[in-house]
């Protein structure tokens, strides 16, 4: 399917603000306003003293008990509830739900621009995975925030950690930095046992403002493949209504069992009902390798291959045109080398690059085509393992 008719759930407010430290470590805010033709810009800037919060990547090989990842009712804080076996009514569903899916809101510092250095915030939502604070999110949620803010389903606030990612399936697992006491993870379900016309409920955060907003519908596919943000996901397809900041909340079948991650949208403003999510034996396995190892075994490293991109030309420039060009020679590439294309399809950034990259499997040969002098050819790729 054409990459261009999915976006992703996530709600991302580039409203800027200014972000400033001032000596002795005195807070104040100044509030100003911008008039750009008709449009009126709000600025605030936020003066920051001492403290700078910022995610850290921890390593979760040190995590001092084990992790415990429900997949059955057994010993669940709600197995009264959900030990049935019988299909649950909407209302039931979210009753035992609810409690696991959490409001995600990031602030991510953006630099230069028309408005100089800026906060941009963004919103999504996560599910509670683990007793000890373990949230699965989506990647693109959580990609390049400075601050992460997690508001559980009783009100609760907390910043949160990034243990890993894993580009390759947009998941991503972050930790309450602090200790909550009754905590309650969702189950996960066994998306293989799926079938079409089943029915689900989702719970997210759409528009980053509607915490715990509950929509069902049924599944209308599964193993479904397309293409998202230059990404090949093969996915669940449901009809249950989701909006930006539903990115990273959960997809529940009948018995209450989280059975996906929701990721995804149709961008078309005619087209309703169509709906995406990773399904949970994917999420299963990356939270388990992620909170494991800190990272998923078997993914490519798309920074492996010494490359640069040139958006402008000065005079004198050792580089003829904007592109992308290999810096060093690194295997059967050399220095200067212009890529053309990965795969057979054109190249002219790196996040081109790494979108080619991460849609293979490390060990994986990718096929580049790259110009060297007035000579085109291609070159067979073998892609390096990412770890950590």
């Amino acid at each position: 399917m054409d990459n261009k008719g999915f976006f992703y759930y996530e709600d991302r407010s580039n409203v800027p603000y200014n972000r400033n430290k001032r000596k002795g470590g005195n807070n104040a805010a100044l509030i100003a306003f911008i008039i750009v033709g008709a449009l009126l810009i709000s600025v605030l800037s936020a003066v920051v003293g001492s403290v700078v919060a910022g995610k850290r990547i921890e390593d979760a090989r040190n995590t001092q008990k084990a992790v415990v990842i429900y997949k059955s009712e057994t010993d669940h804080p709600l197995s009264d509830k959900i030990g049935t076996g019988q299909p649950l009514s909407v209302s039931q569903i979210v009753n035992i739900a609810k409690h696991s899916v959490v409001e995600i809101k990031t602030e991510t510092t953006v630099y230069g621009g028309f408005y100089g250095n800026y906060i941009a915030s963004g919103a999504g939502s996560g599910v509670i995975i683990s007793d000890d604070g373990h949230i699965i999110t989506n990647h693109h949620v959580i990609s390049g925030a400075d601050t992460i803010t997690i508001t559980l389903a009783d009100g609760s606030v907390s910043a949160a950690d990034v243990i890993g990612v894993d580009e390759k399936t947009d998941l991503a697992v972050v930790k309450l930095a602090e200790d909550f006491d009754g905590l309650i993870p969702a189950i996960i379900g066994d998306s293989s046992k799926l079938v079409v016309g089943q029915s689900v409920v989702a719970i997210g955060n759409p528009l980053g403002s509607l915490g715990g907003t509950v929509t069902d519908g049924i599944l209308s596919a599964v193993q479904r493949r397309i293409t998202v943000d230059g990404l090949e996901m093969e996915l669940l397809q449901t009809n249950a209504a989701v909006n930006p900041g539903n990115s990273g909340g959960g997809l529940f079948n009948c018995y209450g069992e989280l059975i996906g991650i929701v990721n995804a949208k149709s961008s078309d403003v005619s087209i309703e009902g169509i709906g995406f999510a990773i399904p949970s034996s994917v999420a299963d396995y990356v939270a388990k390798e992620i909170i494991e190892k800190g990272y998923v075994p078997g993914r490519p490293d798309y920074n492996a291959l010494p490359i640069v991109e040139i958006n402008t030309i000065p005079p004198f420039s050792v580089y003829p045109k904007v592109g992308l060009y290999v810096t060093q020679n690194t295997g059967s590439f050399r220095g200067y080398d212009f890529i053309v294309k990965a795969d057979g399809k054109p190249v002219s950034s790196k996040k081109d690059w790494q979108k080619a990259v991460i849609n293979h499997d490390a060990g994986e040969v990718m096929v580049v085509t790259i110009k060297r002098g007035n000579i085109e050819f291609e070159i067979e790729y073998t892609l390096p393992e990412k770890v950590g």
